[in-house]
């Protein structure tokens, strides 16, 4: 259980995990749309430029509908079990554990033999 704050109502796990996902799979559509522009634009544009056409282009691939969570995007983008969970492929189950090495790293679980 989480309480926002006190007073507040409280949610269940099943509502977080539910919520995040549909905040992980819209960012991760940004994601897409930002990298597909960054490599098109290559160091022509500065990076408010290259935003500004990713929304254009998730807008355009997404039946009209504006990202709405770039502040998000923003505390996502360079923490370093976003990058690793970015680059599980879409097919594999989003609930599937990290393993995690001796170093502390996360590995991905897709093989047993590691």
């Amino acid at each position: 259980l989480f309480r926002s704050r006190k007073g507040g109502f409280t949610r269940h796990h099943k509502q977080l995990n539910a919520r995040w996902h549909r905040i992980r799979r819209s960012v991760k559509k940004f994601v897409e749309c930002y990298d597909q522009t960054s490599q098109e634009c290559q160091g022509e544009t500065d990076k408010k430029e290259i935003i500004s056409r990713a929304h254009k282009l998730y807008q355009s691939q997404n039946d009209g509908h504006f990202f709405q969570l770039e502040h998000a995007w923003m505390l996502l983008k360079d923490e370093p079990t976003w990058k690793v969970s970015m680059n599980i492929s879409s097919n594999e189950d989003c609930s599937k554990r990290m393993k995690v090495s001796e170093t502390g790293a996360r590995m991905s679980s897709s093989n047993p033999d590691t």
